[in-house]
């Protein structure tokens, strides 16, 4: 029992100091493009074709982009949304079928665990704002005759991919995969110490950490990207499995700049 604790806290302490280390790569100011050449970028961008800043006087060059970033990234914004509201809907079903079915402490210790946080997922999904989803059809009702209406126009479409940058944000930091992997963790390892059933903690672990990867790993993140080009920042998500040499912890990490 003293040996499984034990474990349980070493655990922990790792699933917390992997927390800390990605929290701080994500707090990195990200990677600013030198001001000269903002400037050739904002200059030469309507003959080239490439993304325009809102330092550029040509309203209706950045409307033609931000609308089209946003209506042709909002197909894949839906199929994420749509796919997840499924897999949690029918998550949340079958553990609440298994904790009322099941008869052993352990399985329904984890299935109302389990169950709970996908219900939790489902909810943040339905409540949570992300105005990137049905952008394509939002912006299509808005009308650009007139200067002034191309003008509002265009904020509407920056608030949109801003929004649209702020939910990709949600789904990707640090504590949206952490957080729920490590109250998983931690229910299977009091289930494992207390109840010694090894095997249905073992499967609660894999199977939180597999669900809570590929939440985070599916999320679309061209809009974040766009967003970040229109203000004159680099567009890559650098993303990057390190090695961690410290006096703290040697292992591997993923480090990330978002």
């Amino acid at each position: 029992m003293k040996q499984k604790l034990r474990l349980v806290v070493i655990s922990g302490g790792l699933c917390v100091l992997l927390s800390h280390r990605i929290g701080r790569a994500e707090a990195r100011t990200p990677l600013q493009l030198p001001v000269e050449s903002s400037r050739i970028h904002v200059q030469n961008s309507a003959a080239l074709g490439a993304p325009l800043t809102p330092a550029n006087p040509d309203r209706d060059a950045r409307l033609s982009y931000v609308a089209g970033e946003l209506t042709a990234n909002a197909p894949a914004e839906r199929r994420w949304w749509y796919g997840w509201i499924g897999g949690f809907a029918a998550l949340s079903a079958g553990q609440a079928y298994f904790f009322f079915t099941k008869d052993e402490p352990a399985e329904r210790i984890l299935n109302a665990v389990g169950g709970g946080m996908s219900f939790i997922g489902l909810v943040g999904l339905l409540v949570l704002p992300n105005a990137g989803r049905f952008a394509d059809e939002n912006l299509a009702e808005l009308p650009e005759r007139t200067p002034a209406e191309r003008a509002a126009k265009l904020d509407s479409a920056e608030r949109m991919l801003t929004d649209a940058q702020e939910a990709t944000r949600r789904k990707r930091n640090a504590v949206a995969v952490i957080g729920p992997t490590l109250i998983s963790f931690g229910t299977a390892a009091y289930v494992w110490a207390k109840y010694d059933a090894a095997m249905p903690a073992l499967r609660t672990m894999v199977g939180s950490l597999a669900i809570n990867i590929a939440h985070w790993w599916t999320r679309p993140t061209s809009n974040a990207e766009a967003a970040r080009r229109y203000r004159g920042q680099s567009a890559k998500l650098d993303w990057q499995l390190l090695p961690w040499i410290s006096p703290q912890v040697t292992g591997l990490g993923l480090g990330a700049v978002f």
